[in-house]
């Protein structure tokens, strides 16, 4: 699967400064072929600043345009404050 071989390399957004955790995965669903349908970052930042710092990153940016034409739809992005 494409899209989950490009999403698991997500070891520079572990190193970039304010990162608390970072994992990727199957969410919910699957295709006839029992492959994941939807997949889900769960990500944990010190603060709003360092997410914002980490999606300026070249790595960053590199990702998301290998991947988003791979999407079905467009990115739900829910950020909680905890």
């Amino acid at each position: 699967l494409e899209f989950r071989r490009v999403l698991f390399r997500s070891e520079a957004s572990r190193k970039d400064a304010g990162n608390i955790s970072y994992d990727f995965g199957p969410a919910t669903g699957e295709t006839p072929a029992g492959e994941p349908r939807v997949f889900a970052f769960i990500e944990r930042w010190e603060s709003q600043q360092a997410l914002e710092a980490h999606m300026a990153t070249e790595h960053f940016g590199t990702a998301v345009k290998t991947w988003e034409p791979l999407l079905a739809a467009e990115l739900d992005v829910r950020i909680f404050e905890m």
